[in-house]
């Protein structure tokens, strides 16, 4: 086994250590003592000369698991720092020193990605209970128990994807991935769900491109793990619908372009007010899917740019009305908002011009409930069922229903 450097708990009994220390013969040594057995590691040198470089981190207060945590954290981090060695690359011999010490020392290096090794034997003294016979040594080596504990780290990755907390389940699934031996599946696994996590956290941020080409790399690699994961053969099954619904992006019809934006923000409204409680965002969001679906049905059904206005596409009792309240001295045009949008639908005859028409009392309570948002004009923080209200509406005017927005899949790992 490749092994640059073990980190030795050291007891009473100096024997087990002189047997894991000649079995493994490593250049670097950390002798981790009680004050009352510092003496011991002159010993161990004198007798290894294959120990190139040994440090000590003492402890004086032996029985005090906290201490003695907070005491390895510190030391040993810098203590490989100083030499360049990680983590993968170290031996951690537990069988010394009492039993607190023995303790901390695992739980300080558990999440490392190290490797563990205890000396038994077939002999102890005190009928079968005391310490090992001098001369019935063995060494129990341990592989990595990350590879088990990674089990229930899994669980954590899953809760922070499905609540939309995407850089802590990247930070997680990283971590997960760096403390797993070569040969674990999961291993794999947690390198290639990082590009999909993090194609749905650009697709959050509505960077469809970038999130289009890492959830297809990640669903592509890890395609062949999915006959060993059931549950990792589901969570792809819908992720492959997402893609679906993703590739519209690149479609080049303005009217698929804008379906895709409408239903997108649609989706991204309700889950950062149902997953978030963010309703300001949520409420955000919505206002922009209205006034995009104002602007979608005239360009698509009138031939009318909303930010660059014919004036002769206008209907003449509100021509001259345009003209002066939404002609922009600084481009020359004629610049339509949201309210405007509808106006113009409404004398244009449109169904959804006379729909907005006729909720505009309401319509006008929910835009000020975005108005009056801190994320806009105001200073008011929304609520719960100001962002149910105006989501609702916004769906009814897209002519859609929760049902028929696109859903992020539950990971379950």
């Amino acid at each position: 086994m490749s092994v640059k450097m073990m980190i030795c708990s050291v007891g009473g009994s100096p024997q087990p250590i002189l047997y894991s220390l000649k079995t493994i013969k490593p250049e670097e040594v950390i002798f981790y003592c009680s004050s009352m057995t510092l003496n011991s590691v002159a010993d161990f040198i004198r007798e290894c000369k294959f120990i190139k470089k040994h440090y000590i981190v003492e402890t004086d207060n032996w029985e005090d698991i906290d201490y003695n945590l907070f005491l390895l954290d510190d030391r040993l981090l810098t203590i490989l720092n100083r030499g360049r060695i990680e983590w993968k690359e170290v031996l951690v011999d537990y069988t010394g020193g009492t039993k607190t010490m023995a303790s901390a020392l695992v739980l300080a290096t558990v999440d490392k990605g190290v490797r563990y090794a205890f000396v038994s034997g077939s002999e102890r003294s005190k009928e079968g209970v005391g310490i090992v016979v001098d001369g019935t040594e063995k060494m129990l080596l341990k592989s990595n128990p990350w590879n088990t504990i990674a089990y229930s780290q899994r669980k954590d990755i899953s809760s922070a994807f499905n609540y939309g907390r995407y850089d802590e389940a990247i930070k997680l699934t990283k971590q997960a991935e760096a403390n797993l031996s070569e040969n674990n599946h999961w291993k794999f696994i947690f390198q290639e769900l990082v590009f999909i996590i993090e194609g749905y956290r650009q697709w959050d941020l509505f960077r469809h491109k970038d999130a289009l080409s890492n959830i297809q790399r990640g669903v592509a690699n890890l395609q062949p793990y999915t006959f060993k994961e059931e549950k990792l053969d589901k969570f792809l099954v819908a992720v492959k619908e997402n893609i679906k619904f993703l590739q519209l992006y690149n479609t080049k019809s303005n009217l698929k372009n804008n379906y895709f934006f409408i239903k997108d923000l649609l989706a991204n409204a309700y889950r950062r007010g149902k997953w978030e409680q963010k309703y300001d965002d949520a409420i955000a969001r919505c206002y922009r899917t209205i006034e995009l679906i104002g602007q979608t049905v005239l360009i698509e059904e009138y031939d009318i740019n909303p930010s660059d206005c014919d004036i002769n596409k206008i209907p003449k009792e509100i021509r001259h009305d345009f003209k002066n309240s939404y002609y922009d001295k600084y481009s020359g045009n004629i610049k339509l908002g949201l309210d405007a949008c509808f106006k113009l639908l409404y004398f244009l005859n449109s169904s959804i011009g006379k729909y907005y028409k006729d909720n505009e009392i309401e319509i006008r309570r929910l835009l000020g409930l975005r108005n009056n948002s801190i994320l806009a004009h105001g200073l008011q923080p929304a609520t719960e069922k100001n962002y149910q209200s105006i989501l609702s509406f916004t769906l009814k005017l897209a002519n859609l229903s929760l049902d028929d927005l696109n859903k992020f899949p539950k990971l379950i790992l």
